[in-house]
């Protein structure tokens, strides 16, 4: 119920309302038309307690504003505070901000001061990593056989091509990239003799490896024999040590001879399997030679079978394939068969190419490695100095659609005809 109020009174309620107004308590108004006063109130059921809006902690009120040492959030969590709050293991603090660890930054690779894991791409920093980095994930090579190839005869090895297209395993493999070759169907060629000494050619593999993207999918060391054993053992324990991202998209051939026996060449070959490194067994046979071994094909498939998987005493595939089991190796192991005129030296090249593949097939003891599932067989090499004629390689082709691809272990083409 209202009340008229008296002159003096009134001066005395205007002094009380002006008051209350400077400490923030003034909740009436001026509303009436005669001029009545409403009298200021605490709360809003007038029982006396103070409205949310008369708390002394009011952000507006000094004791207990965010910016005031007296406020509610005693932990040093605010916004407007100097601490930090970090989220560990997330993130740690370090000095005076919370650092990520390499997983929660967004980083794939975690290394130790001098790795060479991170080369080549942008650092992350993080505080459980002394190396932290978001690598792309390096294309892992499938089984592959290795064609050389000379890039300027096309025309030579156009089947092989083929073969490789369909992705059948034949790899193109040669010192430069063909035209309009993919990358990933290409496998360089190097020489030991191009590098003053094995960790300057693990260095360069790894150079050659390392752009993204833009690097063969493997790189073959030409090759592996008593002049280069200990450069190339140098090189495959610093590729395993230093260079460990590269296992599987590096090797070695190994050099071929009547006179080569495997075991001669170790401690180098027991780097490589180490390593994880490729090797490609160069089995290369002249038709002379297999026409010169024996009186009859028995005889002749008899003598060829041991030079490709080896006897008692002839360390060849059959000694690589046991020295890998014994080191525990994922070296992938494949051969190569000499194609050029030196080799096919006699008439009917095609039938003694198709010849190899038969013998392999039915008396080396290692018939899988043949198969398309391992990459199949390669050759040594599409080169037109040294091939006499244009079909040699569809000749080759069609023996690999056979053994490799359909694993058929009978003679395509039948006996070869020695004088």
């Amino acid at each position: 119920m209202r009340s008229a109020v008296s002159a003096p009174r009134l001066g005395a309620t205007l002094i009380v309302l002006a008051l209350l107004g400077a400490a923030g308590c003034y909740t009436g108004v001026f509303a009436d038309d005669d001029d009545a006063v409403d009298i200021p109130t605490l709360d809003d059921d007038d029982q006396g307690e103070p409205d949310d809006d008369d708390l002394v902690t009011d952000d507006d009120d000094s004791a207990g504003d965010d910016d005031s040492a007296g406020d509610d959030d005693s932990a040093p969590l605010d916004d407007d505070d100097s601490a930090l709050e970090c989220d560990p293991p997330n993130t740690v603090l370090v000095g005076d901000e919370c650092v990520p660890s390499c997983e929660w930054a967004g980083g794939n690779v975690c290394e130790a001061a001098g790795s060479t894991m991170c080369d080549g791409q942008p650092l992350i920093e993080s505080w459980d990593c002394e190396l932290c980095c978001d690598r792309p994930e390096y294309p892992v090579p499938g089984p592959t056989s290795h064609h050389v190839v000379h890039i300027d005869d096309v025309w030579s090895w156009d089947s092989i091509l083929a073969l490789s297209d369909d992705g059948l395993g034949p790899m193109i493999t040669s010192q430069n990239k063909p035209a309009d070759l993919p990358w990933e169907s290409w496998a360089q060629n190097i020489h030991h003799s191009w590098y003053a000494d094995g960790e300057e050619m693990a260095d360069a593999i790894h150079g050659l490896l390392s752009p993204f993207g833009a690097a063969p999918m493997k790189v073959l060391i030409d090759e592996l024999k008593s002049e280069s054993h200990d450069m190339i053992e140098d090189c495959a324990d610093r590729m395993r040590t230093v260079y460990p991202q590269w296992a599987g998209r590096w090797g070695a051939y190994i050099v071929t001879g009547a006179a080569v026996h495997y075991p001669n060449l170790n401690p180098a070959i027991d780097a490589l399997l180490d390593a994880d490194a490729m090797l490609a067994a160069e089995m290369y046979v002249a038709r002379s030679q297999y026409c010169d071994a024996g009186s009859t094909a028995y005889e002749r498939d008899v003598w060829l079978g041991e030079v490709f998987g080896g006897t008692s005493t002839l360390g060849r595939f059959g000694w690589l394939v046991d020295r890998r089991t014994s080191r525990g190796s994922s070296s992938h192991l494949t051969m190569l068969f000499g194609v050029t005129d030196t080799y096919m030296d006699g008439s009917g090249p095609s039938v003694f190419l198709d010849r190899m593949f038969y013998v392999w097939a039915t008396r080396s003891g290692y018939r899988s490695f043949m198969l398309v599932a391992n990459g199949g067989v390669g050759a040594w090499k599409w080169d037109e100095p040294y091939m006499s004629n244009t079909s040699r390689d569809l000749a080759f082709s069609e023996s690999f659609e056979h053994y490799s691809v359909a694993g058929e272990t009978s003679s395509r083409l039948g006996q070869v005809d020695c004088p």
